[in-house]
């Protein structure tokens, strides 16, 4: 369940907080938190 939502959603989560960061690092740390905080939840 975890992996098909992070298949599904990863790619426009990143492309929406690089637009908002315009950083390729921030933006995938960014993302990564995103799914971390999903998981611990």
């Amino acid at each position: 369940m975890f992996l098909q939502a992070y298949d599904d959603h990863a790619d426009a989560i990143y492309r929406h907080l690089y637009f908002r960061v315009f950083s390729r690092a921030r933006a995938e740390e960014m993302t990564q938190e995103v799914f971390m905080k999903t998981w611990i939840y």
